[in-house]
């Protein structure tokens, strides 16, 4: 009886479910990028990552953003600086954060298939941990020998973190898709069950 007042979950509930997170995760981390671009702006971040300078909280929350939306970030500067590598810094730092937001909501989208493909191969599931635990191991080592450059007697270059910081995106990237594809597959096990 209880049963048959329950609802079956089924494919439809668990698309429907995983899109609504999703869009609401990709409007946020979309509206956060630009409202960091707007922020970097006013500041002019863009002059003092020339000049150099000590980690603000600005480079800290970037940082953050960086590692949760790496794909797209790392698509919007390859993108910049090949075409336009001859402009100066403000101007790629506003086109950075002009279409970083934009390929953020379709990186978040494009999530969506791909963990429901890794979903149904519990072999790329069981190594998406595994590439985070070394991506985290691979980024206190670059952290470590980038160090003397980083804290260079002359001058500080925070802005050599970023390659740290990414190479920790990539272990985020692998455990939000397997955190995606687990909530896949466990609902499609209620929904055989």
């Amino acid at each position: 009886m209880i049963a048959a007042l329950t609802p079956a979950v089924d494919n439809c509930s668990i698309k429907m479910t995983m899109l609504k997170y999703i869009r609401n995760l990709s409007i946020c981390c979309s509206i956060c990028i630009a409202a960091f671009g707007i922020y970097g702006c006013i500041i002019d971040e863009a002059y003092f990552r020339d000049v150099g300078h000590t980690p603000t909280t600005f480079d800290v929350l970037n940082w953050l953003l960086i590692v949760l939306n790496l794909p797209s970030y790392v698509l919007v500067r390859s993108i910049i600086l090949y075409v336009s590598p001859g402009y100066i810094t403000d101007h790629l730092f506003m086109m950075q954060y002009l279409f970083w937001p934009i390929l953020s909501v379709l990186q978040w989208w494009g999530y969506v298939p791909l963990a429901r493909l890794i979903s149904k191969y519990r072999h790329v599931q069981f190594t998406l941990p595994i590439v985070a635990i070394m991506t985290v191991i691979a980024s206190i080592i670059s952290t470590v020998s980038l160090w003397t450059k980083i804290k260079d007697e002359i001058h500080e270059q925070w802005g050599l973190l970023e390659v740290p910081i990414s190479i920790i995106g990539i272990g985020a990237t692998a455990i939000i898709l397997w955190i995606m594809a687990t909530q896949v597959s466990k609902a499609r096990l209620h929904a055989t069950s």
